[in-house]
């Protein structure tokens, strides 16, 4: 009997750290999965020696981390205000490295609305293929993707992408071109969901 109060103690503090937050984001996610737009963010778990290792040689790896953290961070920001004024939007957190127990620590203040996943597949292409795949099959309409360090992402980016594909049925596809030829954000309408793992192939 002596022991009764410890476990009670335990057994409270399961129920508070442990079985409610897990029941939550169970519930959250069903309801969040479920909206027609979805913004997804690839991202690193900022991992000291693991993420932005060309930047470690000037900034070291706790400061390339840091940088990680912080740009991630203000994407996220951005992306939480964007889903206030354009509503119906899903945000979904890709992430590589790290494990969820790491990413609910770090995400579930930050972006109480979100959703975040493991990235799956062998290389960038699959991983993009994957999540876009899985995200029309829950019932998205329209997808955008966009990678972690875009410091200049804003909300009327957002919104634009998302005008293009809802407003004209002739798009299907949108691009944000980057100065360096490549692009910092996609996105696509359902209509090309049966076309995803061609388009993302060798990337």
């Amino acid at each position: 009997s002596s022991m009764l109060p410890i476990y009670i103690a335990l057994l409270y503090y399961w129920l508070i750290t442990r079985l409610i937050p897990g029941l939550y984001r169970q519930w959250k996610c069903s309801k969040l999965v479920k909206l027609k737009r979805r913004v997804i963010v690839f991202t690193r778990y900022p991992t000291p020696g693991k993420t932005k290792t060309r930047l470690m040689s000037l900034l070291g790896a706790f400061g390339a981390a840091g940088l990680q953290l912080l740009m991630t961070d203000h994407l996220l920001n951005v992306l939480s205000k964007c889903s206030s004024k354009l509503h119906n939007i899903c945000i979904e957190v890709r992430y590589y490295g790290g494990s969820n127990v790491h990413m609910n620590y770090w995400l579930d203040r930050r972006v109480p609305m979100s959703i975040h996943r493991p990235q799956v597949g062998e290389d960038l292409g699959a991983r993009m293929a994957n999540a876009i795949d899985v995200a029309f099959t829950e019932g998205a309409q329209t997808v955008i993707v966009v990678g972690s360090d875009i410091p200049g992402i804003s909300t009327r980016i957002i919104r634009n992408a998302f005008n293009q594909l809802e407003n004209n049925s002739k798009t299907d596809l949108v691009i944000g071109p980057a100065e360096d030829g490549g692009y910092y954000a996609i996105g696509l309408s359902i209509r090309v969901h049966n076309k995803i793992g061609k388009l993302f192939e060798g990337i």
